[in-house]
């Protein structure tokens, strides 16, 4: 009668475990088991060395590439005016998650994804990078995490567009983003799609009010005259059919990845907006007003904007429609007012079909219009300079496969 041999195995790193599943081989041999099948024999040995549920991760990810046919035109220069073709990535990215269940009710959770640039080989300012990673705990009061991440108000943006928010178009090509400006602030610029480092994370328990509030540190920008900081809120509460949702974001002394800008800024952005259906088309609106302020220089420039988004479901897919309007933005500058014609709007249209559970295709169609001073493109491609003025058309036809 063959002995029965047991070994238990607490929570240890890979290494330990297949060192004492070695050593379990070795007893199990000495005690002369091995005259068992080989069928049997194989199903003991693969049933040691299988990783406990408790240590295994969660991977995805997703490849989104798109033909990309852009059309700049409306510049004062001719040559400025062309049109060119591209393959073009949307969001593609692999991601790895675990979490580990306490005895208190709480979890320790892990998240590292990497972005990747599927039709870009060779080019090193194209590679593999760190997108969104952190470590953190989880329990009845949220979640706290440590890491790099998209801000709150970033997310207010893109999650509510109508277009495939793995894509470059739709509401983020004017909302959150900086307009041309008198000229009279050199430091004006965008914060809302600085990605961080140094960022402390706090995600609210779940229920109708989701909260998130993430603090980006000073870090190396630190010096003896500034300590930067950016505060991101987001805030959506569900009333049942109708959704309210809030963004505000405060960026202090930043000029941008960490650095410290040589004026003292206190740059601030708000976003307020509601979500509600009518039977099958699903709709928002969102109110934006953004504000720079050079305090060094006392120099504040502020824009308004607001986008309408909607949703209907046809029999073979979806149909998504984005429109975005920035108005021109008023400055104020040693108690003068200038205001400067560098608003722009822009309308996006696309089809989404899905082939599968993993794989959709889409046809998109993009036109973004400037004001004879609008300087807009952020997130659309074009061969051009980008010159005041410029508009861009752009078609384009893609796929996207998830796992």
């Amino acid at each position: 009668m063959m002995k029965k041999a047991t070994i238990s195995f607490p929570t240890q790193s890979v290494f330990d475990l297949v060192g004492q599943k070695l050593l379990f081989l070795k007893e199990i041999h000495s005690k002369g088991v091995f005259f068992m099948k080989k069928s049997l024999l194989a199903v003991v040995i693969a049933g040691i060395f299988a990783v406990p549920s408790a240590m295994a991760a969660e991977v995805n990810g997703a490849i989104a590439v798109g033909i990309d046919r852009s059309k700049a035109s409306g510049s004062a220069t001719s040559s400025d005016n062309i049109s060119a073709t591209r393959i073009s990535d949307g969001y593609s990215f692999i991601s790895i998650s675990h979490s580990e269940e306490f005895d208190n009710g709480m979890s320790g959770d892990l998240y590292l994804q990497a972005h990747y640039y599927a039709s870009d080989a060779g080019n090193a300012a194209q590679s593999v990078n760190n997108r969104n990673s952190y470590v953190g705990i989880s329990g009845d009061f949220g979640s706290i995490r440590l890491g790099s991440n998209e801000n709150a108000y970033e997310r207010m943006l893109y999650s509510h567009s109508s277009q495939d928010g793995d894509w470059s178009y739709g509401t983020i090509s004017i909302m959150g983003v900086a307009p041309a400006g008198a000229g009279n602030d050199a430091g004006i610029r965008s914060h809302i799609w600085d990605r961080t480092n140094d960022t402390l994370m706090y995600y609210g328990p779940d229920g109708p009010l989701k909260i998130e509030m993430d603090y980006v540190f000073g870090g190396a920008g630190t010096s003896a005259t500034r300590t930067p900081s950016i505060l991101s809120l987001a805030l959506e509460y569900d009333m049942g059919g109708i959704g309210l949702f809030a963004g505000y974001q405060v960026a202090t002394d930043w000029a941008g990845s960490g650095n410290t800008p040589t004026a003292a800024r206190d740059d601030t952005g708000m976003i307020f907006g509601a979500e509600f259906g009518i039977g099958d088309l699903a709709m928002n609106i969102g109110m934006e007003t953004l504000e720079w302020k050079d305090t060094t220089n006392n120099v504040q420039t502020e824009r308004s904007a607001f986008m309408v988004n909607a949703k209907y479901p046809l029999a073979s897919g979806t149909l998504g429609v984005t429109y975005t309007r920035a108005d021109d933005s008023d400055q104020t500058s040693g108690g003068t007012t200038t205001t400067t014609d560098d608003g722009a709007n822009g309308l996006y249209i696309g089809y989404y079909h899905p082939m599968g559970e993993s794989t959709t295709l889409w046809a998109m169609y993009g036109k973004l219009t400037n004001d004879p001073a609008g300087t807009y493109s952020f997130a659309t491609w074009e061969a051009s300079p980008n010159t005041a003025g410029q508009d861009f058309t752009n078609y384009v036809i893609g796929i996207k496969h998830a796992f």
